[in-house]
């Protein structure tokens, strides 16, 4: 979906909830992800552009910009795991990794800086 300089708050809800579903949805590739990023960053700009006319467009905006922040975190640890796992199934990474990946992404806020860290999975959790 292409903006063409006013786009409505329900374009660009369309335009995130296709990207995820095309670029980011069941099977993942990293040029897939880094294009969902891309256009994450394009809806967002988008933002401060919109008319909030009333209570409900307010609401549907704050809402919107979650669903950017989710979307971002979801493609951002996708990108970082180099290796396909349960229903995360990356093409360009078919195989599971443990020797690599047996790890948890843990994602963290410090003010307004977001980091990603995987985090090995502690073995004293797991049963035999």
């Amino acid at each position: 979906l292409e903006f063409n300089g006013n786009a409505s708050l329900r374009d660009l809800r369309r335009s995130l909830k296709q990207t995820m579903w095309y670029k980011a949805g069941i099977t993942r590739h990293a040029k897939d992800l880094r294009y969902a990023l891309g256009k994450i960053e394009e809806i967002r700009a988008h933002i401060p552009a919109l008319q909030l006319k009333n209570f409900k467009a307010l609401i549907r905006t704050l809402e919107l910009q979650n669903m950017l922040f989710s979307a971002e975190m979801v493609c951002r640890a996708a990108l970082q795991r180099t290796e396909s796992r349960g229903a995360h199934y990356r093409s360009d990474y078919p195989a599971e990794n443990d020797k690599d990946w047996l790890k948890n992404i843990v994602i963290s806020r410090q003010e307004t800086e977001i980091s990603l860290q995987a985090v090995p999975v502690s073995m004293d959790l797991i049963s035999p």
